[in-house]
């Protein structure tokens, strides 16, 4: 009978857990977001600087892994 008395307790303490947890991936998530907007942001103010340079690196990236790709 002993752990009945437990169960709700123990029951209040796994919901907090659980909200804590969400509460947490929430702000991951969030701050996740903001550093992928501002990466993409980045990018884009380069490749505007620079879009000769920026087609000639992504054709360069590209050509390399084609052909690691696909060598045989």
């Amino acid at each position: 009978m002993t752990n009945m008395a437990h169960a709700p307790a123990m029951s209040d303490a796994a919901q907090k857990i659980r909200e804590g947890a969400v509460e947490l991936k929430t702000a991951v998530v969030k701050q996740g977001s903001e550093s992928l907007n501002q990466a993409c942001e980045q990018t884009e103010a380069i490749i505007k600087e620079y879009p000769y340079k920026s087609v000639l690196i992504a054709f360069g990236v590209g050509a390399l892994l084609g052909a690691v790709m696909f060598r045989k």
